[in-house]
């Protein structure tokens, strides 16, 4: 998955991030203040988990090295 955002200096979007296999992405609202704006492409085919953020939260309280890890 390629992440993209879009920069206002030269108004148009540009590449943030390229995930790999087991990398997260879309819980940053979760431990930044502001939470990020951008899009995700597959560059190739993938399969993408989806969990509840609830159950999320739960996860995170019960194991707390999670949170190092996202």
């Amino acid at each position: 998955m390629r992440l993209l955002a879009f920069n206002a200096t030269i108004g148009r979007e540009v590449s943030t991030q390229l995930l790999s296999v087991n990398q997260t992405f879309r819980i940053d609202h979760l431990f930044c203040k502001q939470p990020l704006a951008y899009r995700a492409i597959a560059v190739s085919a993938c399969f993408l988990a989806q969990i509840n953020i609830s159950d999320l939260r739960q996860w995170l309280q019960g194991i707390p090295n999670l949170k190092n890890y996202w």
